[in-house]
């Protein structure tokens, strides 16, 4: 008879690949599951609701709570006040977060999780050599967590490639949100800048079919740090595989469940991640590709 476990799920976007990966390889293993889910909806006002009213009467039902992404996962360590083990989900720096104290060795009693975090300098390397540009504007929503640690990283790096990084506010309240981007857009074409990058932004990802729409219309180039914008059509990234991460954490809990203790587990890493190009929108560019990344790339889109 299959292990059953009791396992709660505390989402900021709804279901991703990644909890799809977590629940298919969790039953490869021959677990029963039993989940209770709770969706923040993208609302950090919900999640503190949720903690002081429901938590506490899951968290005593549970073998573990699953959180997915930094906003959740760094509201539900501080204040969750969990008994049983903490699995977060794709978060882009555990560390910068205080979630752990370390990639390898977390030495922590309770948490260990996944991070979708691949090397800004791989992804900008790859990009250059199938792109050309010298700067690259930032969407930066400042209601995100991750926005400023990732923008860091890229002005980090950007004299390393002789790159100048501009950084455009989105306001996620905008009455109009599809009208204010264009107007971001707008500036951005004003600045002489054609080359956009797409963080692992979860309110940008949500509204992705528009700032597509956006980029498209001011035929710009875009480099994603998520496989979702370029699936859905953004030009390429290097990006993590979320699906991948899923399974890597049910590993994780399997390892736990076979008596690891959770302190001596790493952080789940999508190490080189994987290099996509949209089809759709590489045909709307005079582009070569590299014989060096010609094996190295995944086609995603129409034909």
């Amino acid at each position: 008879m299959a292990n059953e476990l009791q396992i709660g799920m505390v989402l900021w976007r709804g279901e991703t690949p990644a909890e799809q990966g977590f629940k298919d390889k969790l039953q490869e293993y021959g677990y029963r599951l039993s989940l209770k889910k709770f969706n923040a909806k993208q609302n950090r006002q919900a999640i503190s609701f949720f903690i002081r009213s429901e938590l506490s009467q899951w968290s005593h039902q549970l073998d573990y709570v699953y959180t997915y992404g930094t906003t959740v996962s760094t509201l539900i360590k501080e204040f969750g006040n969990l008994p049983q083990p903490q699995l977060f989900a794709v978060v882009t720096d555990p560390v910068q977060a205080q979630l752990v104290a370390n990639l390898d060795q977390p030495q922590t009693l309770n948490i260990i999780g996944s991070t979708n975090q691949v090397s800004t300098q791989l992804q900008i390397s790859q990009a250059k050599q199938i792109l050309s540009f010298n700067k690259i504007a930032f969407l930066y929503n400042p209601r995100e967590n991750n926005s400023e640690h990732l923008l860091e990283r890229l002005r980090h790096i950007q004299s390393k490639f002789n790159l100048e990084v501009f950084s455009y506010r989105i306001n996620p309240e905008s009455s109009n949100f599809k009208q204010h981007l264009f107007k971001v857009m707008s500036q951005i074409t004003k600045d002489k800048i054609n080359t956009v990058y797409l963080p692992s932004d979860s309110f940008l990802i949500s509204q992705r079919a528009a700032l597509i729409e956006a980029i498209n219309a001011f035929k710009m180039l875009s480099v994603a740090a998520v496989d979702i914008f370029v699936k859905d059509g953004a030009l390429l990234g290097t990006t993590a595989i979320y699906y991948e991460l899923g399974e890597q954490l049910a590993q994780r809990v399997h390892q736990h469940q076979q008596g690891v203790a959770i302190s001596k587990l790493n952080v789940v890493r999508p190490g080189q991640g994987q290099l996509l190009i949209n089809r759709s929108a590489w045909q709307r560019f005079s582009l070569t590709l590299p014989d060096s990344l010609t094996n190295k790339v995944q086609w995603v889109g129409d034909q």
